[in-house]
């Protein structure tokens, strides 16, 4: 579980995105960093016994950085207001899609699929969803999957079918999608309780088969 003191870091960090409060609670920053980075290290271990494409990741390449990048934002904020972690067989570079772990107060989230593919990748995925629609349809079907995610998210999407695709009424809605990503909530209490451990867990393994299905798409 992540202890109240991360979250309350997380929540301070929020009403104090400054560099000069920052320096103040270093202590604070350190402690909220090791339990964030325990809880990706747990997972690992729990991964590399399934998967043996997870052989030699190492935590601290999956774990993003809280600093900004702020060069090209108009929000000139230094520090991100959450934890992030990406976790694949390449940390943060895995090619394709991969499992996504959030922390912050009041929006944290399991997640994972593959964020704004790139135009060779979108084409593959949508033609193996176009191709196989039947399989695509049983793994976001699926009992445990729907129960978990609901659907993917569907915020970022063409008005229109993509061209090529008009015939496959089925999966239309998926194939003007640009994104293709789940993702499960989990409320503040459930991160501090020992129980959110095998949630992520759980929620891996229900996700595994979709982020399967994406990864074939683009190898093929």
């Amino acid at each position: 579980m992540f202890s109240k003191n991360t979250i309350d870091f997380l929540k301070n960090i929020k009403l104090n995105n400054n560099r000069d409060w920052m320096a103040s609670h270093q202590k604070e920053y350190a402690s909220a960093k090791n339990d964030f980075f325990n809880m990706v290290e747990k997972i690992l271990i729990e991964m590399k016994k399934k998967d043996q494409s997870y052989e030699s990741t190492l935590t601290k390449q999956c774990i993003f950085r809280l600093n900004r990048d702020v060069r090209f934002s108009k929000d000139k904020s230094p520090f991100k207001i959450n934890f992030g972690a990406a976790i694949g067989p390449q940390g943060k570079k895995t090619q394709g899609a991969c499992y996504y772990l959030h922390l912050e107060p009041g929006n944290s989230f399991i997640g994972g699929g593959i964020w704004m593919p790139t135009p060779n990748e979108l084409n593959k995925i949508l033609q193996e969803i176009d191709y196989n629609t039947e399989d695509f349809f049983k793994i976001i079907n699926e009992k445990k999957f729907k129960k978990t995610f609901g659907d993917l998210n569907k915020e970022s999407q063409l008005k229109k079918v993509r061209k090529g695709f008009e015939t496959n009424r089925k999966a239309a809605e998926y194939l003007k999608l640009k994104s293709f990503t789940v993702m499960k909530n989990i409320l503040d209490e459930e991160c501090m309780n020992e129980s959110v451990f095998t949630t992520i867990l759980n929620s891996i393994e229900i996700m595994a088969p979709f982020i399967q299905f994406m990864n074939q798409s683009i190898k093929e």
